[in-house]
């Protein structure tokens, strides 16, 4: 493993399936992050992926400006150096080379679209060193795909992508949902069939999960601040014990609400309340998969390793 020797300036921007989302920080040679500024702009972009298989001309032109706007953001900032990378949606659009050459046209930066297992892999780089435990999981519950990553003593043993995420269950089932019990049950059915077999039965259950994601952060947000949410903040909640009777529990009383209740019953914008039921539905799935009770928020996810690898860690 290669060390820095000072802190770094850098720049992690993650092309999710329902968010774009930035992250300048400085790194520190101990691997501890400073928050400098976190932005998340709800695009939704995967969703016209899930419907025809692309993009198309309208979601590309939307997210080139928000990436042109967030990399400046990013060198008023000092950043010294972005890293800029697309996950579920960009895997399987046919047009992403588009949405490559647009963001380099308006924004003089690279899109790297990476795999799944990679993913799992950044996603879980930075937990080692925080806690004692010697074996660690991480469930990163997205729109498009679930990535579960399984670490001792800081290597990996297990890093796999399943293509199962909360937008995908939307779209799926049709918006906006119901959540009756029918359609509780198909949604049940579809995580359950996703995920069977995935896990090796000879893998040893984690000491201590992680979890990250929107779907994450927002219930974690909620079990923290109460309903409707306030003025609370994602990087609140970073390292916040989740239960999943409390996932659970908010699921629940979600599900119950007319769709146009939720928003205002939550404190959630259309984009996140639209998909936290099924998002929360995974993330139990996963958690028990396991045989894990709680986790822990890991809020900024794929960007922090991002951001280590950007500042010279491996």
């Amino acid at each position: 493993m290669t060390r820095v020797s000072s802190h770094k300036r850098v720049a992690a921007i993650d092309v999710g399936t329902n968010s774009v989302k930035l992250t300048v920080a400085d790194v520190g040679p101990d691997r501890t992050l400073e928050l400098i500024e976190t932005v998340r702009v709800p695009l939704q972009l995967g969703a016209s992926v899930m419907r025809q298989g692309r993009f198309g001309g309208a979601t590309i032109e939307m997210v080139a400006q928000s990436i042109q706007e967030l990399t400046m953001r990013a060198r008023v900032h000092g950043a010294v150096s972005i890293a800029i990378v697309a996950t579920s949606a960009a895997r399987e659009a046919s047009d992403t080379t588009e949405l490559q050459k647009a963001i380099r046209l308006v924004a003089d930066a690279e899109l790297e679209v990476i795999s799944g297992e990679e993913e799992a892999i950044l996603s879980s780089m930075a937990l080692s060193h925080r806690v004692q435990a010697t074996r660690i999981g991480l469930v990163d519950v997205g729109g498009g795909s679930t990535e579960v990553a399984v670490s001792h003593d800081g290597i990996i043993e297990l890093a796999l992508s399943v293509p199962i995420g909360a937008v995908r269950l939307k779209e799926a089932c049709g918006t906006p949902l119901q959540f009756d019990q029918e359609q509780l049950q198909i949604i049940d059915g579809m995580i359950l069939s996703a995920l069977k077999g995935q896990l090796p039965d000879a893998l040893e259950d984690p000491k201590e999960v992680f979890a990250t994601g929107g779907t994450v952060t927002a219930l974690a947000m909620l079990d923290r601040s109460g309903m409707p949410l306030g003025a609370a903040r994602p990087s609140d909640v970073e390292d916040h014990s989740l239960t999943v009777d409390s996932i659970a529990s908010i699921s629940t009383t979600i599900a119950q609400w007319a769709p146009a209740d939720r928003v205002a019953q939550s404190g959630l914008s259309a984009a996140r309340i639209d998909v936290l039921v099924p998002g929360a539905m995974i993330l139990k799935h996963v958690l028990e998969m396991l045989g894990a009770r709680v986790c822990r928020v890991h809020e900024q996810g794929l960007r922090s390793g991002l951001l280590l690898r950007l500042a010279g860690f491996s």
